[in-house]
């Protein structure tokens, strides 16, 4: 824990004290829309005419690779893939069907009103459990997505929050909050709580939540690394202690 906790001041000390303007979705100058608050959906967008490839690096050799494009303004298609034991020695372990995500937002931010979008994304995150046929981390389905930022003295700051019906688990309807912000003008640290109210009792995580954080620093074009520490409440039945995945974006236009 004691490392973990190292690490993560380490990234945030050094966003702090980098004067870079960002130049992907991370920090105060963020170019680009944060699109998850760690694992769960925000009311983000990529912008019209632009695609993104998304890399996730997880657990056992686990890696998720996500294509999206946006054809149109506030839409957002994606298909993505990921498999367990990619890396490293043995055989590879490969989700059954590719994910797919859709992205409609239905209402734009403004001063007073928060951002809302409607989507689908049956792509989970962690590892894909066969035996189970599902994601550690349950994908959220049908949702609808609600983001709304704000500027203070210490930068700027956005709440982010969804309702979601996913194909999997016990078919109940789960919720998710989070909040992200910035750390001078390239970096941002985010917060995010999965209810896991879709949790299939109790099988693979405990009915309590997951609460999940990730550091995002951008300073190249159209880049943004991301270190998250996940389940620092623990409730996974199959992980022993806390969580480590890197990822990086990648954003440019058509």
């Amino acid at each position: 824990m004691k490392t973990h906790f190292i690490i993560f001041c380490f990234f945030l000390l050094l966003g702090s004290f980098l004067c870079l303007h960002s130049q992907g979705s991370a920090g105060d100058k963020a170019t680009y829309e944060s699109r998850y608050i760690v694992d769960m959906p925000t009311a983000g967008v990529i912008t019209k005419d632009t695609f993104s490839l998304f890399g996730n690096i997880f657990k056992n050799g686990g890696v998720l690779i996500d294509l999206t494009a946006a054809p149109f303004e506030n839409f957002n298609m994606g298909i993505s893939f990921s498999s367990t034991n990619f890396i490293g020695d043995g055989s590879p372990s490969f989700q059954n069907l590719p994910g797919v995500t859709l992205r409609l937002r239905i209402l734009n931010e403004t001063l007073y009103f928060p951002a809302i979008l409607l989507g689908l994304s049956t792509q989970g995150r962690d590892e894909w459990l066969e035996n189970s046929k599902r994601f550690e981390t349950l994908s959220p389905g049908i949702f609808i997505a609600i983001s709304k930022s704000f500027r203070w003295i210490l930068g700027s700051f956005a709440i982010h929050g969804g309702l979601g019906y996913s194909f999997e688990g016990n078919k109940n309807p789960n919720f998710w909050l989070g909040f992200e912000h910035s750390v001078g003008n390239i970096s941002s640290i985010n917060i995010e709580f999965n209810a896991n109210l879709d949790e299939e009792n109790g099988f693979i995580k405990k009915n309590r939540g997951t609460l999940n954080s990730s550091f995002r620093f951008s300073f190249v074009k159209g880049l943004t690394f991301e270190i998250q520490i996940k389940d620092l409440l623990e409730s996974s039945k199959i992980t022993k202690g806390f969580n480590r995945v890197i990822s990086i974006e990648f954003i440019k236009s058509f």
